[in-house]
């Protein structure tokens, strides 16, 4: 009898461990419900649906997650189905440029102007996360754009109807709000026609206002008090002028811009509000010879629509630039050299870029240049030595009659089988040192710019 009992309490315990191991694997591997169809095939006719999904392990933290995730395969799936009708609308005309800017300001609208979406249906299962199915009517889509649209149309004439029928406003107004006009039609049409009226012109209104852009752009003009200007390396450059308009008697502040033919900006200012300017370039300009240099505005409303190529006023100035005149006065002092050492000077001083043309006389009213080299013998002591001397040379820059520039070289020494040759060499010496004291020129040009 007890080991019947055993027996049995035996069985029991081993029916309880058995039913234990099998409620465990059930725990740890419940059962999902069945996974809806729209996981799979989303889509439903008359509607725009997004889904989106996370799966961290925490049905709390995933349901935002996915519900936004939801939200924006919504709007992709809206930006894409745009994109598509415009891309082929368009092909024949637009470049890729242009496809993908459309591109970016449908996603911009889509992503900011989402309104009155359902959440349809929800799944969530440990295994394979949390998911949200969302979707908006196609029919609510179009009515939302449509009254953006129409927002869009009463906010244009509210710009340009009163600015665009007086000829006092500004240049600068009309253009900021004509490009401001155009740039929020852009983000509601999506190339698509919008029509309104504008100053007694109805048609397509994006049209409008980018032909109107074109005319203002167009009717820009520069005039210059001189368009011919002669003057010596350095010497200050200054450029009068007025911009002015055929649609209005005020320009506004707007930038113009010196440049040369390559592009550099070498001088900018603004106009006053009657167009009027001076362009400055104190430093004046360092290379000789002819050359024309361009001016012209820069709308900063403009750069918004560089793809449209608009025409830019602009004006050249015919410039004339000459080396500075200044005389070359060498003077060589106790020495017995036999040849001419002033050519040798002037070559020396002609081969640093410097800004001189030089004459042989003096110029009392403007620059000269003076170089005084000193030779200096030394005595023999020594009977048969070779004859040995030493020069140093004074470099002075004047401006009429006042120094502005002062150098004195380190001493050189050489010999030579007589004073003659001794004297040669040491001043061939000491006119290679010269060559060499890049500083020395570079001073000079320095006070030369400085007057």
């Amino acid at each position: 009898m007890k080991r019947w009992r055993g027996s049995y309490a035996g069985a029991a315990t081993l029916l309880l461990i058995l039913g234990g191991i099998g409620f465990t694997g059930c725990a740890s591997a419940p059962q999902c419900p069945p996974e809806p169809d729209w996981m799979r095939s989303p889509e439903q006719e008359g509607y725009y649906v997004g889904v989106g999904s996370a799966h961290t392990g925490s049905q709390a933290e995933d349901r935002p997650v996915a519900e936004a995730r939801a939200r924006t395969d919504l709007a992709t799936r809206i930006s894409t189905t745009i994109y598509s009708e415009l891309e082929v609308a368009t092909s024949s005309s637009s470049g890729g440029e242009y496809s993908q800017q459309v591109e970016e300001l449908v996603n911009q609208s889509v992503e900011t102007n989402l309104q009155d979406i359902e959440t349809v249906d929800t799944y969530y299962c440990p295994s394979s996360g949390y998911w949200v199915y969302m979707r908006l009517s196609r029919d609510k889509w179009e009515q939302i754009q449509e009254q953006r649209r129409q927002e869009v149309v009463t906010r244009v004439k509210g710009l340009l109807d009163k600015v665009l029928s007086t000829e006092e406003s500004p240049f600068v107004d009309r253009i900021e709000r004509l490009v401001r006009s155009y740039g929020l039609i852009a983000e509601v049409s999506f190339g698509e026609e919008l029509n309104g009226s504008l100053l007694g012109e109805r048609g397509n209104l994006s049209d409008i206002v980018l032909n109107a852009i074109r005319q203002h752009a167009d009717s820009l003009r520069i005039s210059l008090v001189r368009d011919t200007v002669e003057l010596q390396i350095g010497e200050p450059l200054a450029v009068e002028g007025t911009l002015r308009s055929g649609l209005t008697s005020q320009s506004g502040p707007i930038k113009i811009v010196l440049k040369d033919k390559a592009g550099q900006k070498l001088a900018e200012t603004t106009t006053d509000s009657r167009g009027q300017f001076l362009l400055q370039l104190p430093e004046g300009l360092s290379a000789p010879g002819d050359s024309t240099l361009l001016i012209r505005p820069e709308v900063d409303a403009f750069k918004a629509l560089e793809s449209q190529k608009l025409n830019s006023a602009y004006e050249e100035l015919a410039v004339k630039v000459n080396m500075v005149p200044a005389g070359l006065l060498v003077e060589l002092k106790n020495s017995e050299v036999e040849r001419s050492v002033e050519s040798e000077v002037k070559a020396l001083f002609l081969n640093k870029d410097l800004p001189f043309e030089f004459s042989p006389q003096e110029l009392p009213g403007g620059f000269n240049l003076k170089v005084d080299l000193f030779v200096e013998d030394f005595p023999k002591y020594i009977e048969g030595a070779p004859d040995m001397a030493q020069a140093w040379a004074v470099v002075s820059l004047e401006y009429k009659g006042r120094s502005i520039y002062s150098y004195e070289s380190a001493a050189v020494k050489d010999g030579g089988i007589n004073p003659t040759q001794a004297h040669s060499r040491v001043l061939s010496k000491l006119l290679k040192n010269l060559k060499s004291d890049e500083a020395l020129f570079s001073n000079i040009k320095t006070a030369q710019e400085e007057i």
